[in-house]
């Protein structure tokens, strides 16, 4: 819980920061508290390596194109996973 307590609160400080430059929000997904308890991976390198693939993606149409014909039933099993372990964060 402490976990979410604290992506709540910088969530909010760096909107609130957007908001006085006129820069865009940011938006936060509940569901990267529970990747982060299934990983243990929280650190600012992490997210930096994903920020740089997504964007590498995005100039690599075929690579998209393999993104987007990932089977519904395995989009499915991931957000079974990522719910139970939001889930199991917040009984914490």
């Amino acid at each position: 819980m402490r976990l979410a307590a604290r992506a709540v609160g910088l969530t909010t400080a760096v909107n609130l920061a957007c908001g006085l430059v006129g820069a865009l929000p940011l938006g936060i997904s509940s569901g990267n508290i529970g990747l982060v308890r299934a990983t243990g991976a929280a650190s600012r390198q992490v997210g930096l390596a994903t920020g740089a693939m997504l964007m590498a993606v995005a100039f690599l149409p075929q690579v998209s194109g393999l993104i987007v014909r990932i089977p519904d039933p395995v989009i499915g099993g991931f957000l079974v996973f990522t719910a139970a372990y939001l889930i199991s964060a917040g009984m914490d």
